[in-house]
């Protein structure tokens, strides 16, 4: 199966490659910069450099020939109390994701699976979270 992934070079992005890979899957990735590439995936993945989520034509040339994509790429951790910063989360999270999906549905992409931080669901809790907890994001 060929399969797209964004964020990649992240924690989780890093270790779903590994395991697409093990399983016998051609995975490629979008990345911003070619620097943060993992040494040990660097020649297993197909890379697509692109500015951002906002680089429609680039996303686009990605999702060809791809039946899944697995969107992990988000800007986290960062969050201030600016509307700047907030403004950039919109366009990131928000726009850059429906860039994507819209790139994936032009490309035939039968499946996209979105994964977001968990912290949707709140800072801590007693038990462990499931889908029909009510978002709580803090």
């Amino acid at each position: 199966m060929n399969v797209l992934v964004t964020g990649a070079t992240g924690f989780i992005g890093r270790q779903l490659c590994v395991e697409l890979i093990n399983r016998g899957h051609h995975v490629s990735a979008l990345v911003r910069n070619r620097q943060n590439i993992p040494s040990d995936i660097a020649e297993l993945v197909t890379w697509f450099s692109i500015s951002g989520l906002d680089d429609i034509n680039a996303i686009k040339v990605a999702c060809e020939g791809v039946e899944v994509v697995i969107h992990l790429a988000a800007r986290v951790h960062q969050m201030g109390d600016t509307d700047l910063q907030e403004a950039d989360y919109n366009h990131v999270n928000c726009q850059g994701s429906l860039n994507l999906a819209r790139a994936a549905v032009t490309a035939g992409v039968y499946r996209f699976v979105f994964l977001s931080t968990i912290k949707v669901n709140g800072e801590e809790q007693q038990r462990a979270y499931c889908a029909s907890d009510r978002p709580n994001p803090q």
